[in-house]
């Protein structure tokens, strides 16, 4: 993990109804002993009404902190009921890096019909 250079984490499966940007802050403080002062840039929480469940992403500037609640929240039950998985934030994985993903994937259009699955 060191070569992550950001220190963001990527925390999925969040319990839509109860999870707030100071609860997870607290989480951090209680799990890795750092205290992180929730602000709009330490903490956000990704909202989206299609799904049940809500993503978040945290930075941690403090290496150590960041190593801690990397590896004690990978596989983690929130509020004691919910299990949540969190993973080091890596751009170059996301679909965000469109230059990329053109250049490496191959899109084939237009297959006949005719030949396809039969032996």
């Amino acid at each position: 993990m060191n070569a992550i250079q950001n220190k963001v984490i990527f925390i999925y499966d969040l319990p839509a109804n109860n999870v707030t940007s100071a609860g997870l802050a607290q989480l951090i403080k209680q799990l890795t002993k750092y205290d992180l002062r929730p602000t709009v840039d330490d903490i956000q929480i990704r909202r989206d009404p299609s799904r049940k469940l809500r993503t978040a992403v945290i930075k941690i500037d403090d290496p150590a902190a960041f190593e801690q609640a990397v590896t004690k929240l990978r596989y983690y039950n929130y509020a004691g009921q919910t299990p949540i998985r969190a993973l080091p934030y890596i751009r170059e994985l996301t679909g965000q890096n469109i230059e990329k993903i053109q250049t490496h994937n191959i899109f084939v259009r237009k297959i006949p019909k005719e030949g396809f699955g039969s032996k």
